[in-house]
């Protein structure tokens, strides 16, 4: 099932990520329920549940099944891999289980669940 919404400078795009909402602005999401309750703009999504908790963060790319942020309203994240996750902003995260909790403001986790 494909979604996608094109008006007047507005491009959502989103498969299979039932519940995407259409307040999105420039935003994909690929995979089943993924970015389903983002509102934000410039994000993309890909992967079962990849960036699924962050609702109001701009700005943000999430690659790999549950990798996601650990909180609303983040901007400027980075997050691949298996269940990576971040939980601050201006973030990059990248391995299986890798993580950057707050505070992490502009740092940079990467490995196998490295933090």
């Amino acid at each position: 099932m494909a979604n996608g919404y094109n008006n007047i400078n507005i491009f959502n795009l989103s498969i299979n990520a039932s519940g995407y909402s259409t307040q999105n602005q420039y935003a994909i999401a690929i995979g089943l329920q993924s970015g389903q309750t983002a509102q934000g703009q410039y994000t993309v999504a890909m992967g079962y549940q990849a960036g699924h908790t962050n609702t109001t963060g701009n700005q943000n790319t999430y690659f790999g099944s549950g990798a996601d942020a650990t909180t609303a309203g983040l901007s400027d994240v980075t997050v691949v891999g298996f269940n990576a996750k971040t939980g601050d902003n201006a973030t990059v995260v990248l391995g299986d289980g890798a993580s950057a909790v707050s505070p992490a403001n502009n740092s940079t986790a990467m490995g196998y669940h490295a933090s």
